[in-house]
């Protein structure tokens, strides 16, 4: 799926959310989204391997992203307002979490109440620069669940 010209999701009364399903849904992609009012969801695409939301700034309650057992990527470089976001029974590789966890310190990301779950499945768990990442956000205040 890919909606290149979607900028807000929830915007004059519309829905509120994101939700993406589908048995052979292998991609998810919105290059010009930036700010959804609700949530992310995405639950059992068994084929999903790549989400890719490379200008997300802003989701006001969360990403759910949850048995997707093919997700090996998934880009939100810019996101820094998102209280829950559950990337849970993926496939993310190292370099996947690595990024995700440098991404939301980058941002200034983290606080009391917000969360990240990057578990389950055979999601990678950080190394290096990741772990570091992962106690700077768990410093500010923020749960982060890692494998």
């Amino acid at each position: 799926v890919d909606a290149p010209v979607l900028t807000e999701a929830g915007a004059s009364g519309d829905e509120n959310y994101i939700a993406v399903y589908g048995a052979s849904l292998q991609r998810f992609s919105c290059p010009a989204l930036i700010t959804v009012n609700e949530s992310i969801l995405a639950y059992n695409c068994p084929s999903l391997a790549q989400v890719d939301l490379p200008f997300l700034e802003e989701v006001s309650a969360s990403i759910l992203l949850q048995s997707n057992p093919s997700l090996v990527s998934f880009r939100m470089p810019k996101l820094r307002v998102c209280p829950v976001i559950q990337l849970f029974g993926g496939a993310l590789s190292q370099t996947s979490v690595n990024n995700i966890l440098a991404d939301l310190v980058l941002n200034n990301w983290g606080g009391v109440g917000q969360a990240i779950t990057l578990q389950g499945g055979t999601n990678a768990a950080p190394s290096g620069q990741g772990i570091l990442d992962k106690a700077t956000l768990q410093g500010r205040g923020a749960t982060v669940t890692t494998n």
